[in-house]
């Protein structure tokens, strides 16, 4: 999916505030967070990178970091769908536009994925973090 997929988020904000022209790269983005709304119909997942902006916002300035964490909140979430799905650091996130105007959303593969389609998605909050490294 490349870079590209930013413009399928209708409510981009802070990530593309934070990433101008240039968002992290889809397959840099690893899935860490997933929270089912159970006041309403939403659907937030978090998702960490180490792709980090080419200008850091002004407010990063003097913070020391080689992470971002940013939350995609998807609202009137429907067609859930979830049977014998774990969440693990590897777990491959797909996004696409469905034909009926959907965000199509699929987390993880094999035959018991979890998805959900939504009509309009946000990115909620963007922060850098200093990530520990791996050996």
């Amino acid at each position: 999916m490349g870079g590209d997929w930013l413009r399928l988020i209708p409510f981009p904000g802070p990530l593309r505030e934070a990433y101008a022209a240039a968002p992290p790269r889809w397959e840099a983005c690893r899935l860490t967070y997933l929270h089912l709304d159970e006041r309403g119909t939403s659907v937030t997942v978090g998702l960490d990178t180490t792709d980090l902006p080419a200008v850091p916002p002004a407010a990063w300035h003097g913070e020391a970091f080689n992470a971002v964490q940013f939350f995609l909140r998807f609202d009137e979430v429907r067609q859930l769908r979830a049977t014998g799905w774990t969440l693990s650091p590897h777990t491959p996130l797909t996004l696409a536009a469905g034909r009926d105007g959907m965000l199509e959303v699929t987390l993880g593969e094999g035959p018991f994925p979890f998805t959900f389609h939504a009509p309009t998605a946000r990115v909620t909050t963007v922060r850098p973090y200093l990530a520990a490294c791996s050996p």
